[in-house]
């Protein structure tokens, strides 16, 4: 019985308590993921969502460029204003950096 108890043990300690650390890189034809393992990931329609709150980010960034004429940066700002007023882990502090 102790064996298989050691088992669960190490199991459970293989399961990451915190999201990986990932990253959105994205110019005028491509959009990416790059996450803290090195996996790149590329978006199907150049809208990516991460974290927390990212599924609501998303949508509300889908949403957004269907509706509206913002730019890439305001329509990022305008998802995470949304996303951060549902999801109580995502919060407004908001910084969008272009080159």
């Amino acid at each position: 019985m102790a064996r298989r108890n050691e088992n669960r043990v190490a199991v459970f300690r293989s399961i990451p308590t915190t999201m990986p650390p990932r990253i959105v890189a994205a110019d005028r034809e491509y959009t990416f993921i790059l996450s803290g393992q090195g996996d790149l990931l590329e978006a199907d329609d150049g809208v990516v969502g991460i974290g927390s709150g990212g599924a609501y980010a998303l949508a509300a960034a889908r949403a957004l460029m269907a509706h509206t004429k913002l730019s890439a940066s305001e329509i990022a700002q305008e998802s995470l204003k949304i996303a951060a007023q549902i999801c109580v882990y995502t919060n407004e502090q908001i910084t969008v950096e272009t080159l």
